[in-house]
């Protein structure tokens, strides 16, 4: 019997993990984790950049329904970039005529609750929380736009007064644009 209980090794029971073990997990998790939430990140990102240049196709689309029923776009070249968001957004309601007129079309060419306003509801955002740069534009002898979102980093080098932009520079890089 001697020989024979020499041949077995006693174990003695574990209760819980180490803390090499349980070290281990939490690094798999952590690591885990920061993939997950990279992952997620630009996912978030590419999903701003898509809800902001749709809204700017809407807006395009308004303005073309505007132009067609007052023979212009909106002529808004001065004040801030919320102050023209809230002139665009008054004249796209039907409220506002090409020169800033106050007039009684009754005929709204958007509904804001297909857009992103600020939180006071009186001018345009992007997904970033911005206003939306709008510029109306009469060089050449042609009638035009100029409308854009900042992006993510909120900074935008506008228009000069000629009506060029310059998309290349630092500012620029991550803006959208609803050029017409």
């Amino acid at each position: 019997m001697e020989r024979l209980s020499s041949q077995f090794y006693f174990h003695p029971r574990r209760n819980g993990f180490s803390l090499l073990e349980l070290v281990a997990v939490i690094a798999v998790i952590a690591i885990l984790s920061g993939i997950a939430l990279g992952v997620l990140d630009g996912v978030k990102e590419r999903s701003q950049r898509s809800l902001t240049q749709a809204e700017l196709s809407s807006i395009r689309n308004a303005l073309e329904s505007y132009r067609l029923e007052f023979g212009n776009y909106p002529i808004i070249n001065s004040g801030s970039a919320d102050a023209r968001s809230t002139q665009l957004l008054n004249s796209l309601l039907g409220q506002l005529g090409p020169g800033g007129g106050s007039v009684s079309s009754g005929n709204p060419f958007i509904n804001t609750t297909d857009f992103s306003l600020n939180e006071a509801e009186d001018h345009f955002v992007d997904a970033w929380d911005h206003a939306l740069y709008y510029a109306f534009s009469d060089h050449w002898g042609h009638q035009n736009y100029f409308l854009l979102s900042p992006g993510p980093d909120g900074l935008a080098d506008y228009p000069s007064s000629n009506g060029l932009y310059n998309a290349g520079t630092d500012e620029n890089r991550d803006n959208l644009e609803g050029l017409d």
